[in-house]
């Protein structure tokens, strides 16, 4: 084999270098070769990221902002009813596209957002959050294993349930990944273990705190240690590249009420007219007057967070004028910049979306700022007095981790060109470099057409999300 690629969804240094003496593989890995800090996309969500590694593309151009469409325009926008963001809508090639291309046979296993599978050279199954089982072509003596990825409704099960069947899970994908080896003869196999994601989206504060569940998320990394060295004793790639979608960290337990501080400024207002109330809704709590606010929030995935300037003929009620656009956001920026709470900045970056994204087509999807929070705080929509506060229960229901910007990358072996810090949409064509192909075949740009989402599959979807705390 080639090269082994292998993704630890939310892999962190802050979570591996706690776990001395257990990560044998990923030790003498880090050793050997090249490691470091893997930036990814704003937000650091694993659609954007995933997205990006594929293609070798900022969201901007590819266009994933998040596993869903936004509409910045709909005051009446809900993240549950938005259209799912389907593999046919990437634009541009991918790296399992330029890889069958120079005609090395590829496996793409349980890769996020590559939902419908489609077809490449040899294998690919789909992967989180497919609202059910997909693979091309189908391959009958793999279906039974397959089948074992679709996300159960973990969020109901219990502590216990939920650390088995995150041990199960990782079992799954490297008997998955031994099967597909073996008779493929693959030239690249990749496979993403999700375990990782999950089991620190609920147990990160008991990881930190040396609590009854403390030892969940160190033994789920020892089985993907395990899984690593058995692949590559298996398989004895030439080359090995493990990375992360994304880091993790403590979840916030802090809040700012960003449309009361927006209010505070008198750039929001509140509707006075009670029989003139808009409806609840994912970027309103109801009891904004659109008619008079020049800005409002508009929620992203933590810790990003954007707000949306209201624009005369861009929506219904708009009032911004296009010639105080530019000024409006500067002033927003700058006032953000120097929000501070306990004596800490509460923004620690804060871009407009063309200094993110570039000036593309898909741009105008996104919020007119975007902004990075102190991840001691998340944003909260209602309206109040108080500009901060403090959650009263935080991790009530143990969902206590989050993710960080701050992913990881190993290279097996050491190379001259590697800095010790890369973006994640970066990485492909380091990968590319290795198997010494033109790295140019992942800037090719076809046309791919926005399919119809049947109903069914937004709500598996949305299904699939919700397990996981996405919404």
């Amino acid at each position: 084999m080639k090269l082994l690629i292998i993704g630890i969804d939310g892999g962190t240094w802050t979570a591996i270098d706690k776990i001395p003496g257990k990560l044998r593989h990923i030790s003498e890995l880090r050793k050997q070769g090249l490691w470091g800090t893997l930036m990814s996309t704003i937000p650091p969500v694993t659609a954007a990221a995933w997205s990006s590694f594929m293609t070798g593309r900022k969201p901007g151009l590819h266009p994933f902002f998040d596993f869903k469409k936004y509409n910045i325009t709909d005051y009446n926008y809900t993240f549950e009813k938005a259209v799912p963001m389907r593999s046919e809508v990437l634009q541009g090639a991918t790296i399992w596209d330029v890889l069958g291309e120079r005609n090395l046979k590829t496996a793409s296993i349980y890769i996020p957002m590559t939902y419908p599978a489609w077809k490449i050279k040899d294998i690919m199954i789909s992967g989180f959050p497919a609202p059910n089982f997909d693979m091309t072509p189908e391959d009958k003596k793999l279906v039974k294993y397959a089948r074992k990825l679709i996300l159960p409704e973990i969020r109901k099960m219990s502590a216990k349930k939920k650390f088995s069947y995150c041990s199960n899970l990782v079992k799954t994908e490297s008997k998955l990944c031994l099967l597909v080896g073996k008779k493929y003869m693959l030239d690249v196999l990749a496979v993403n273990f999700l375990s990782s994601d999950i089991i620190q989206h609920y147990f990160w504060k008991s990881f930190e705190s040396n609590n009854m569940h403390s030892s969940y998320i160190p033994y789920i990394y020892k089985l993907i240690d395990d899984a690593i060295g058995k692949l590559i004793k298996v398989f004895n790639p030439k080359d090995t590249v493990i990375f992360s979608d994304h880091g993790f960290g403590l979840g916030p337990y802090k809040e700012f009420f960003v449309n009361s501080w927006l209010s505070a400024k008198g750039l929001l207002y509140v509707e006075k007219n009670k029989n003139r109330r808009y409806p609840i809704s994912y970027v309103n709590p109801g009891s904004i007057d659109f008619r008079s606010t020049k800005a409002y929030r508009f929620p992203l995935k933590p810790p990003a967070e954007g707000i949306v300037l209201n624009l005369k003929n861009r929506q219904k009620y708009g009032v911004v004028k296009p010639s105080e656009y530019d000024e409006l956001r500067k002033f927003i920026k700058e006032e953000m910049q120097a929000l501070r709470h306990d004596g800490v900045k509460v923004v620690r970056d804060i871009f407009y979306r063309e200094e993110l994204y570039g000036q593309t087509q898909f741009v105008s999807d996104v919020p007119d700022i975007i902004y990075m929070l102190n991840p001691e705080y998340k944003c909260v929509s209602k309206i109040t007095k108080e500009i901060f506060g403090y959650e009263d229960n935080p991790f009530k229901d143990s969902y206590s981790g989050m993710h960080r910007r701050e992913g990881i990358f190993i290279f097996s072996r050491k190379r001259e060109s590697l800095p010790g810090s890369l973006s994640i949409y970066e990485l492909p064509y380091y990968i590319l470099d290795i198997l010494e192909i033109n790295k140019d075949l992942l800037k090719k740009k076809p046309i791919n057409i926005l399919p119809a989402t049947l109903d069914s599959e937004k709500t598996a979807i949305h299904n699939k999300l919700f397990q996981l705390g996405y919404v």
